[in-house]
């Protein structure tokens, strides 16, 4: 029987491993497995790696680890130095090219749900969400606490406050006695046509001795830098009209401020009292209210 050398396949001794060659190989996977991820989602690489506990991107400054997790500077704070990964020290490095990629992103507005479908980058979001078309707006008409986008604000207005609820292009307001109106005194109007919705405000200030008018466009800011508004006084005589009257024309603001604001600052429609008191007749000052498109002619 022919004996088998102990040189033979059966006493072989095994080739050593190369540690090197089995190093690439895992990271040749780990980079497949990348590649497959950012296939089914374009900004993976952009989301915090940290994604158990993070839902956000790698916006300035943003960092890595000695295992190249990128981390936003959320996590990085949180986690008081250490990777939450591979618990390796942080920072290592900043991660630049991933900010710059991260601050060109498209994000979709918070109220996408609404029906809203634009996308910024981050930076710009910021302020279209305060302005957008479908963010919640604070019901001026009283303190009911109210918040809608603009369909539901004009919906709760008509329901819970028809007798402010005006529909036209104008709205005529009438004042008994002016001079002797009380300070903080103040009237809110909801003026809805085919421009869109707006608040109207007047205030008296007995300290001050002045009266304040202003309008305010509930929507965004592109379409209330196409509109104006007046407040129009005229002198009756005996419930007919001298010719003579006075018209203030201002820039109308959005949704986005309090009246009060507005008022402090004086870019609104202000007269004195005593100004205001030459325009009455029989007690009675009639003052006008409109909204148009500027350049408009009437």
């Amino acid at each position: 029987m022919a004996q088998v050398s102990p040189e033979g396949p059966a006493h072989r001794k095994p080739k050593p491993k190369n540690k090197r060659a089995n190093k690439h190989k895992g990271e040749r996977e780990k980079e497949k497995k990348e590649w497959k991820r950012e296939e089914k989602d374009p900004v993976a690489a952009l989301r915090c790696a940290n994604q158990a506990l993070c839902s956000g991107f790698v916006y300035a400054p943003a960092y890595t680890c000695e295992a190249e997790h990128a981390l936003c500077v959320t996590c990085v704070a949180f986690h008081a130095g250490r990777c939450p990964l591979c618990r390796a020290p942080l920072p290592r490095a900043v991660a630049f090219h991933l900010e710059e990629r991260a601050d060109h992103l498209l994000l979709a507005c918070v109220y996408r749900s609404k029906g809203c479908h634009f996308r910024f980058p981050r930076e710009e979001l910021v302020f279209h969400q305060v302005e957008c078309r479908y963010a919640r707006k604070q019901c001026f008409a009283s303190k009911c606490g109210f918040l809608g986008d603009n369909k539901e604000l004009a919906a709760h207005m008509e329901k819970s406050h028809a007798e402010r609820v005006t529909k036209g292009m104008e709205a005529e307001f009438t004042f008994r006695n002016i001079i002797t109106r009380c300070d903080g005194v103040h009237h809110i109007q909801f003026l809805r046509n085919r421009l869109g919705n707006f608040w109207i405000k007047y205030m008296y200030s007995e300290t001050e001795s002045q009266l304040y008018g202003a309008v305010q466009y509930i929507g965004p800011k592109q379409e209330a830098e196409k509109l104006e508004y007046q407040f129009e006084m005229k002198e009756y005589d005996d419930s007919k009209f001298t010719g003579l009257k006075t018209i203030f024309t201002g820039k109308m603001p959005t949704h986005v401020k309090s009246f009060e604001t507005i008022f402090a600052s004086q870019d609104c429609f202000t007269v004195t009292l005593d100004f205001a008191e030459y325009f009455e007749n029989n007690d009675l000052l009639h003052l006008t209210v409109r909204v148009k498109p500027i350049d408009f002619p009437l």
